[in-house]
């Protein structure tokens, strides 16, 4: 009776693997959290100005109010 261990090396280097790269994606995780505050929209794209273009123009005037005011951001 002949035993055949190479055949489970593969298994275990796949096992291996799979937990480096857990590990790697959870070192990852703690390392560079994420932040929604970078990733938030800055305001209307393009197509939504062309879809209602009077409404950007209020948004525009009532910017340009705020500036002469003096309560700008």
């Amino acid at each position: 009776m002949q035993f055949h261990h190479v055949a489970h090396a593969p298994d275990l280097k796949a096992t291996w693997e799979h937990l480096v790269h857990r590990y790697q994606l959870q070192l990852a995780s703690w390392l560079y959290p994420y932040r929604p505050e970078k990733h938030y929209m800055r305001g209307p794209g393009p197509k939504c100005r062309e879809k209602n273009p009077r409404a950007y123009e209020d948004i525009l005037r009532l910017r340009r109010t705020e500036k002469i005011i003096g309560h700008a951001r």
